[in-house]
């Protein structure tokens, strides 16, 4: 007995209504990250929660970003992206790179405390955590693009908070 396959080659099929598809998953809380990347001297970020670990041999995370947006147009020309994982207490950070009427260039970078990571991208001060990575493979996702990074650095605080996104909004303290 064969199972029907919904591919993403042909035209858009109808399986469910996005209104639905999105409320369901907001139901589903995810730690924050800023994202970010370097080109040359250019600095990008973007508030992300579509990220994940994909593998500890080589270690690999993934990025997905929404097409048609800043992140993705500098991205496609980057070779690189860095996580930072925001603490409960960078609500801030997050609500202004999550906000398109904001500058996410590198002017973004003078407000914000950040150093350089290995890769160049920024790694913002006091985040619980940083993953940085050179990209090694880019996937079409329906309107979004997977970006598949080899990290090239880690590092971890061991206090702390996670800041939270949950039906649509930061779970703060």
């Amino acid at each position: 007995m064969g199972r029907e396959r919904i591919t993403l080659d042909g035209p858009p099929v109808p399986v469910v209504d996005v209104k639905h598809f999105k409320s369901a998953l907001s139901s589903f809380a995810t730690g924050v990250t800023l994202a970010t990347t370097a080109v040359r001297s250019e600095l990008h970020g973007a508030t992300a929660n579509a990220v994940m670990s994909v593998s500890l041999e080589p270690p690999l995370t993934a990025l997905c970003i929404q097409q048609g947006t800043r992140m993705h147009a500098v991205l496609q020309r980057s070779d690189n992206y860095a996580l930072s994982i925001l603490a409960v207490e960078q609500e801030e950070v997050a609500g202004y790179f999550a906000d398109s009427s904001q500058a996410h260039g590198s002017i973004a970078f003078s407000i914000f405390s950040t150093h350089p990571g290995p890769t160049g991208a920024p790694l913002l001060d006091a985040a619980l955590a940083h993953v940085d990575c050179r990209i090694v493979d880019v996937y079409p996702a329906g309107d979004h693009t997977l970006y598949l990074g080899r990290v090239v650095y880690a590092s971890s605080r061991s206090d702390g908070e996670p800041l939270l996104y949950y039906r649509k909004q930061f779970l703060a303290k």
